[in-house]
């Protein structure tokens, strides 16, 4: 089941327009869970992003983003991101209480490529 997300932080909002071509990500469960983050040195509160549900390139624009923000070679990003990803809860609330079902993938109004300059989180 796929549930969909959105966040009050209008950095992250922008990252994720970016990133995935919406403002809302699908995620795996309506409630975040504690996870071991990358990089972080104590359990966050995180949801799992649904990577069956993101649009086309957006998960090739996600590892190229992770590779630079870790400074890992894009193939160990790529395959990090393919084996699922989390997305901090901070700031993040569900937009739904239900399941989402087909959500179609956007049409985005300029094209967006996984080397073009983005801001950091």
């Amino acid at each position: 089941m796929t549930y969909l997300i959105t966040t009050s932080d209008s950095h992250r909002r922008h990252l994720w327009r970016h990133l995935f071509g919406r403002e809302t990500l699908p995620v795996l469960a309506p409630r975040p869970r504690w996870q071991w983050l990358t990089g972080r040195q104590a359990e966050t509160l995180a949801y799992d992003l649904d990577m069956k549900a993101l649009p086309e390139g957006a998960m090739a624009r996600l590892a190229a983003y992770v590779a630079r923000r870790a400074d890992w070679p894009y193939a160990y990003a790529k395959t990090a991101v393919q084996s699922g990803w989390a997305i901090k809860a901070a700031n993040c609330q569900l937009v739904k209480e239900k399941p989402v079902k087909g959500i179609p993938s956007p049409t985005l109004t300029r094209p967006t490529y996984a080397r073009q300059s983005i801001y950091s989180s």
